[in-house]
């Protein structure tokens, strides 16, 4: 469960980090640091991370179409990636009891 949830931090880290620098993003590292602790509790989705970069290229820089592909970027790894990374998970455990294993270990031990 570790490894696959620093595999999706890893992931979704560099994913972002790499969509909003080609987009031409001006705020690159909150989303990043965003989306890579997202990613290791699935109670929401790393898609949530694109959202200010979304609405600034949208609202200020009026580059409307990239706004939307760069939202569509971010919700394609959330379909497909996960479910690979999650398959690696020995006994086939769900997503939920993942995300409830890491936040009851950081609960347990600070």
């Amino acid at each position: 469960v570790f490894g696959a949830s620093l595999k999706m931090a890893a992931f979704y880290g560099l994913y972002t980090w790499l969509t909003h620098t080609v987009v031409g993003a001006s705020m690159v590292f909150i989303p990043c640091a965003l989306a890579s602790l997202v990613a290791v509790c699935p109670f929401l989705g790393t898609y949530w991370a694109c959202v200010p970069a979304c609405l600034e290229l949208w609202l200020i820089q009026g580059r409307g179409l990239w706004a939307v592909l760069l939202a569509v970027s971010h919700l394609l790894p959330w379909y497909l990636v996960d479910t690979a990374i999650y398959a690696d998970i020995g006994g086939g455990s769900h997503p939920y009891l993942s995300g409830l294993s890491i936040v009851g270990g950081i609960y347990w031990f600070g």
